[in-house]
């Protein structure tokens, strides 16, 4: 079910909680600066993705009531596994604790005061930096995206930046004010290749509209993911995967076109690499291919289970989990994924209690989670088809819908 709080019962708890423990009122220098540098100013600061900047007083107070809508809706900040603990925490996480969802609120209901300008702002938080050596490959030309469209979604044949061994990559878009997100994908032969550049030789413009092919329209395997504010994705310790140097790859670029029109772009992603021996990052992938949502329902949820024995034969000891990607499409409402292991006991692996396809992310483990071949991966995707007058059931188009989890990790004794 979508799980949204009308801005009614928002400001009903802004007043109900307006008295904090200390009985001090809220203060953006005490307060909301803090809450914004840890999670917000890396995407609303100058020339970034967010509709606003909010790195002052004066600049909070003229966008309170939106951030106060957003927080307490939990569409903002963007990262929307559950990192409370109830299932597991991820690294680098936005996930706000429920006192936090409500101060924006609460400083409202207090008159939104500036407090005391002597208390030292808090600063931004660090994104994280690839390091050591680094190749590149990106799109060779500007793209200017449809004018015409609120969102283009566009797909870009670039070079391989050869042979490599990856333990780490940054997408660095040309033009943040319009790059949404972007996921690289290697091609797995020639014969792809050349559909990618049939493709792209059909348009006049640079590379081809993938918005209804559910990713780059022919055989290719998804290799980095990346959205505003992620930083870079740095593997831990020595893990990492090949990159071919013969094959291309496709960029798939995601271009919201409302805030700045007519301007254009030219992303490159960077990847860091290692000459040393590494550990293979292995993936198993879980799709659920036979769920039918009937039209007409706030809320339609399937569920699938997966033998590790059969979905990830390759491990034959232990799966040390180090981090999952979701994806879903726009009536998606929620995934969870739970491992049941082999005496019953059902431990949770994963929950994302309210979905949203604009922002696909990966999300890495900080504590340890393992897999064992006894265990059972249960995965369940919840859909919200009230708008839909047909049945709606796996597809590669947007207005198709996918239940698809990768789950990353090594090989362990």
């Amino acid at each position: 079910m979508k799980r949204q709080i009308p801005i009614v019962a928002m400001f009903l708890l802004a007043a109900c909680g307006a008295d904090s423990s200390s009985g001090e009122p809220v203060t953006y220098t005490k307060d909301i600066q803090p809450l914004l540098a840890q999670n917000c100013v890396a995407c609303h600061t100058e020339g970034g993705p967010g509709p606003f900047v909010a790195k002052s007083y004066e600049q909070a107070k003229s966008h309170a009531g939106a951030m106060a809508d957003a927080t307490m809706a939990r569409r903002m900040p963007p990262d929307h596994a559950d990192n409370s603990g109830a299932c597991n925490t991820f690294h680098g996480s936005r996930w706000l604790e429920e006192e936090e969802t409500a101060l924006i609120s609460r400083w409202i209901a207090d008159g939104m005061l500036e407090g005391d300008s002597s208390i030292a702002e808090t600063p931004a938080r660090l994104l994280p930096e690839l390091s050591g050596t680094i190749v590149s490959t990106g799109m060779s030309v500007d793209y200017t995206p449809d004018t015409g469209l609120t969102d283009d979604y566009r797909c870009f044949l670039v070079d391989s930046p050869g042979a490599n061994v990856v333990t780490g990559y940054n997408v660095v878009p040309g033009n943040t004010k319009i790059v949404h997100h972007v996921i690289a994908y290697q091609v797995i032969s020639m014969d792809a290749a050349n559909q990618a550049l049939m493709k792209d030789a059909e348009t006049a413009e640079p590379g081809y509209p993938c918005l209804n092919t559910g990713g780059p329209g022919v055989d290719a395997v998804s290799i980095a993911g990346w959205a505003p504010g992620a930083g870079a994705s740095v593997f831990p310790g020595d893990v990492g995967f090949e990159i071919d140097g013969d094959l291309p790859m496709i960029l798939e670029i995601h271009y919201n076109v409302a805030g700045a029109p007519g301007e254009s772009d030219r992303t490159n992603i960077e990847f860091q690499t290692s000459i040393d021996s590494f550990t293979q990052l292995e993936s198993i992938e879980l799709a659920n291919f036979l769920f039918t949502a009937p039209p007409g329902l706030e809320s339609f949820q399937t569920s699938e289970d997966f033998p590790v024995s059969v979905y990830a034969p390759q491990v034959t000891g232990r799966m040390k989990l180090l981090s999952v990607d979701p994806h879903m499409h726009l009536i998606g409402q929620s995934v969870r994924v739970e491992k049941v292991k082999a005496n019953g006991d059902i431990e949770c692996l994963f929950d994302m209690p309210a979905w949203d396809f604009n922002w696909q992310l990966s999300y890495w483990y900080e504590n340890e989670v393992y897999l064992e071949p006894g265990d059972v991966i249960r995965m369940s995707c919840e859909y919200d088809t009230s708008d839909r007058t047909i049945n709606t059931g796996w597809g590669d188009g947007t207005e198709d819908e996918m239940c698809l989890v990768y789950l990353n990790g090594i090989l362990v004794p």
